[in-house]
């Protein structure tokens, strides 16, 4: 179920804009909050950007945050409803919403850096990337580093490849509208909402499988500022093992010799026999859902 919510004089009036940035979010309000009170509007305006924001049924005050932050701002902005619940579901009606030719992800827990979208619009003035992933970094000195990464150098992704877990995350990703043509959407049987958040990476490697060459750019940056700690960032640890077994479960069938290098090099560092194990219960998980009675195909390429 999708409704249109809301649209600013800006989105019904403006020309097709050059990058669309997409964000989700469900009942975190406040998280919202702070990412578009740091939302850099300038980056927006000189990027030819539009903000689409698409609430996940949301039962908070999230639905009035976007429709009053997009009545007074000078740039396009869209607020959509996607009622069923799941991030791929409602990145996937963020994507049929928007109308440029380049797709901006993050998440309603960080911050784009000043010019990201500037910067993504001229990476892609080169016609060899399809889809884009950059720097996560530390919003402040008290998150965890886990779930950051920092890129030092350029780095291509090239056509067929499998892409490693962490190299690439739905909170930093920029892909082109025609990725979408041609392979379909998210997989809405992965990505929060369901047991196995890893919609990202595995949309990557879709495209990548399907011939588009992918690139990681250092300067493309955005900030977390998340607030896991603990006993949260321990179960976040567990979510993602789960999740990487699934992802791997499901490229083991279709590029088996890839795909068990890559899952045997993620273990280069030492034997982590819990994060092992937690990984095959996700691969076995995944396999039973794909197989149970009923269970229904998705666009998942495969």
């Amino acid at each position: 179920m999708m409704e249109v919510l809301f649209g600013n004089n800006q989105y019904k009036t403006s020309r097709r804009p050059s990058i669309s940035l997409i964000v989700c979010s469900r009942n975190r309000q406040e998280q919202l909050q702070f990412f578009l009170d740091h939302l850099t509007t300038d980056d927006l305006l000189q990027a030819r950007g539009e903000l689409v924001l698409v609430d996940n049924g949301s039962s908070d005050s999230s639905v009035r945050v976007m429709k009053d932050f997009a009545e007074c701002q000078h740039f396009p902005v869209l607020v959509v409803e996607q009622g069923h619940e799941g991030l791929s579901r409602a990145r996937n009606t963020g994507v049929s919403c928007a109308r440029a030719k380049l797709l901006a992800f993050t998440d309603d827990d960080c911050v784009i850096a000043a010019g990201y979208l500037q910067g993504g619009v001229a990476l892609f003035a080169d016609e060899r990337w399809a889809f884009a992933g950059g720097s996560i970094l530390p919003g402040n000195s008290y998150v965890p580093a886990y779930g950051t990464c920092r890129y030092e150098n350029f780095q291509e992704i090239s056509p067929g490849s499998v892409v490693p877990t962490g190299v690439i995350s739905g909170a930093n990703m920029i892909l082109r509208r025609k990725v979408f043509d041609t392979i379909g959407l998210f997989d809405i049987s992965l990505g929060a909402g369901t047991k196995y958040r890893c919609e990202d990476v595995d949309y990557c490697t879709r495209a990548s499988l399907a011939g588009f060459t992918g690139v990681l750019v250092p300067d493309l940056v955005v900030y977390h500022h998340h607030d896991r700690r603990g006993k949260g960032l321990r179960g976040w640890r567990w979510s993602n093992d789960l999740a990487r077994g699934a992802y791997y479960a499901k490229y083991l069938r279709r590029v088996p010799h890839k795909c068990l290098v890559l899952w045997l090099r993620s273990f280069a560092s030492g034997p982590n026999p819990l994060r092992l194990t937690r990984e095959l219960y996700g691969a076995l998980g995944y396999c039973l859902q794909r197989t149970r009675v009923g269970y229904k195909k998705v666009d998942d390429g495969g």
